[in-house]
């Protein structure tokens, strides 16, 4: 019996993935994530100096730079898989969590230094 997309087939797909969806949703979620970083960015470089000084725009200027390499990691990353998923490669290879620890690394302490210079400066 050969493969069909109806519920209730019984033989297993030829292809288990979809190519490019999941790959799709997850590229637009780590670009959401970057500007989601830019704006917060953007808000402290316009509010941290008015509390704690001019110092405080180097969390700001980082938080910019951290966008920029998260959208640089992610495109290559989706354009990696993507080749290795429609190609000759059964399964893409799983990438380990070091963007996810620099997104949340940096997240942390941008949060921690800007309650320290509400708390104390202001």
């Amino acid at each position: 019996m050969k493969h069909t997309d109806e519920p209730g087939s019984l033989e297993p797909p030829d292809r288990l993935l979809d190519p490019g969806l999941q790959l799709e949703r997850t590229a637009l979620a780590w670009r959401r994530t970057a500007l989601a970083l830019v704006v917060g960015s953007v808000v402290a470089a316009r509010i941290l100096p008015e509390i704690g000084g001019p110092w405080t725009l180097l969390p700001a200027s980082i938080g910019i730079a951290v966008a920029l390499v998260l959208l640089v990691v992610t495109h290559r990353r989706y354009h990696r898989n993507q080749v290795r998923l429609v190609g000759s490669e059964s399964h893409p290879v799983l990438d380990g969590g070091g963007l996810q620890a620099i997104a949340a690394t940096f997240v942390l302490c941008s949060g921690i230094i800007c309650l320290v210079v509400t708390l104390f400066l202001a």
